[in-house]
């Protein structure tokens, strides 16, 4: 789902996990911002990020465009209906002109446009704007900005850290979703702590939202640290500054947004003056829980550079249960089978009762060949924690994997019962299991579910058109194939010849030879789809 202005994506589910950081990054430290302003509306999930903090008094968002809050209600999935909160204001202004003249002081300002390229962006990211943007924070205020490392050459991106890092006492550099970056910028160089978001973690609607973006305990929030205060003013030191006066940065960057490769370019220049995976002034208390939890989010993030670089570091780390877990989950990623399963033995040595080193201990274990083991060891789990998920779903993939999809149904039901509310790939593969037990009278109603839940579904409509072209529902069949086909049109060659069946059926062949020939344009390479368009 993405909302487009002037047929730029400026919002969408893809960006959901950059746009809850833009909201939680500024918010989860010390001190507890009161006022908050946010540059831009989009998709309004950020300031929903914002709005799960209860000691938030005031959400003022900025927006130039009356549009976007007329979109609001059609992306209430995203922004969970924040526009009802009472706490949000919403100011049809230009961001410039609201900072020159608005007299509040904010705790915390975010500021979400982030594409230069686009007219009118380039004076957001001007000496002047972080001058005024300075000017409207509060004492011990934070200011955090938004701006992406795929189409926009190093040089500029050192351009909008050397026209920021002045206005701040320190700036630090954060990753986001994919080729995204935060700029945090603090006006006191306070040490980082993660006492505040410990003691909100048991908020469940603000411990969903992290757990969305992969932090399962308050300190997992490092694994999306970059460079400290020190390497952010080298990195810009001797850049050309945008102002006003030489908005230099709204020519630059169209000139290079098609240019590939610049992504990786970015990535080489901050790995050059990245010192470590913590920040420099993280208090002495925190570096072995931020340590454990940022490996953690890191190896679910499957970031294995990061996730290498806290790994090496906890190994000066006192012992622990969950260092083991860790140390063994890496060993796991790289093919180490044997380390990792000695590795996290030792974790459930150190406590026999933690449902998390069993699981991976399961998982080692099964891709080991050890099967009769993992299943003890996964019903032993069951046995002592009946609703832990990870061994409910090893439940139903290792019974997937010998095929026993009696007992993969029964585990995939448990599974969904834990969730308060399954998503629609839950009822997909719910669908799936019972194709392959040829019960297609059951498998019909839960596939037509998860399409409800999720409209635009790969995996329900696939096995939909599979379901209607076996039950000989034609046009059905091909509704659904059609879907696959227009929305994901790479994903796998065999849907064309897919549809192509079902078009012959419905005796068009000229839609079928069409399609043939659109999957091999895809797959040029597939000799199934060579053979039909040859019709040799």
């Amino acid at each position: 789902m993405a909302l487009r202005i002037n047929g730029k994506v400026d919002a969408s589910t893809g960006d959901a996990r950059t746009q809850l950081l833009l909201g939680h990054l500024g918010a989860a430290f010390e001190p507890a911002p009161r006022r908050v302003l946010i540059i831009g509306f989009g998709s309004g999930m950020t300031a929903s990020a914002v709005a799960r903090y209860p000691d938030v008094e005031r959400i003022d968002c900025v927006e130039i465009e009356p549009a976007v809050i007329r979109a609001a209600p059609y992306l209430e999935s995203l922004n969970r209906n924040v526009l009802s909160d009472p706490r949000v204001h919403v100011i049809f202004d230009d961001a410039r002109n609201f900072l020159l003249t608005s007299r509040e002081k904010y705790d915390l300002i975010i500021s979400e446009p982030s594409n230069p390229w686009i007219a009118g962006i380039a004076t957001l990211f001007t000496d002047e704007y972080y001058a005024a943007v300075r000017r409207q924070l509060a004492p011990g205020g934070k200011f955090v900005q938004w701006v992406q490392e795929y189409s926009l050459a190093p040089a500029d991106l050192r351009m909008v850290v050397a026209s920021l890092a002045p206005h701040f006492g320190e700036v630090t550099l954060w990753r986001a979703a994919g080729p995204d970056l935060l700029l945090l910028g603090r006006t006191d160089a306070a040490p980082f702590e993660f006492r505040r978001l410990r003691s909100l973690w048991q908020n469940p609607v603000l411990r969903k939202d992290f757990e969305s973006i992969d932090v399962h305990q308050p300190e997992g929030l490092v694994a999306y640290y970059l460079l400290d205060d020190a390497a952010v003013r080298k990195l810009a030191e001797g850049s050309t500054l945008n102002t006003d006066d030489r908005t230099l940065l709204e020519y630059h960057a169209p000139q290079t947004v098609l240019t590939p490769g610049l992504s990786d370019a970015i990535q080489e220049l901050i790995t050059q003056f990245r010192k470590g995976p913590l920040p420099t002034n993280l208090e002495p208390s925190e570096v072995q829980h931020a340590l454990e939890g940022g490996s953690l989010t890191a190896l679910d993030l499957s970031d294995e550079a990061n996730a290498r670089k806290f790994v090496t570091a906890l190994e000066s780390q006192p012992e622990s249960t969950l260092r083991y877990i860790v140390q063994g989950r890496f060993a796991l990623i790289e093919g180490a089978l044997r380390d990792a399963k000695s590795l996290l033995e030792a974790a459930v040595k150190r406590d026999p009762d933690s449902p998390e080193a069993m699981h991976w201990l399961a998982v080692t274990e099964h891709r080991s060949g050890e099967h009769a083991s993992a299943r003890l060891r996964v019903d032993e789990i069951l046995k002592r924690h009946p609703r832990f998920l990870p061994a409910l779903t090893d439940e139903m993939e290792f019974a997937a994997d010998r095929k026993d999809f009696r007992i993969a149904l029964l585990a995939q039901l448990n599974r969904m019962a834990v969730m308060p509310d399954p998503p629609a790939s839950e009822y997909c593969r719910l669908g799936a299991i019972w194709m392959k037990m040829s019960n297609l009278r059951e498998a019909e109603p839960v596939l037509l579910r998860g399409s409800l839940k999720d409209p635009y579904s790969y995996a329900c409509h696939l096995e939909l058109g599979e379901l209607y072209r076996e039950t000989g529902r034609f046009s059905l069949a091909r509704q659904h194939f059609e879907l696959v086909v227009r929305f994901y049109p790479d994903y796998d060659p065999t849907i064309f010849r897919s549809l192509a069946g079902v078009y012959v059926a419905l005796g068009d062949s000229n839609s079928a030879m069409a399609t043939l020939r659109k999957g091999l344009r895809l797959f040029p390479d597939d000799q199934e789809l060579q053979k039909a368009v040859s019709g040799k």
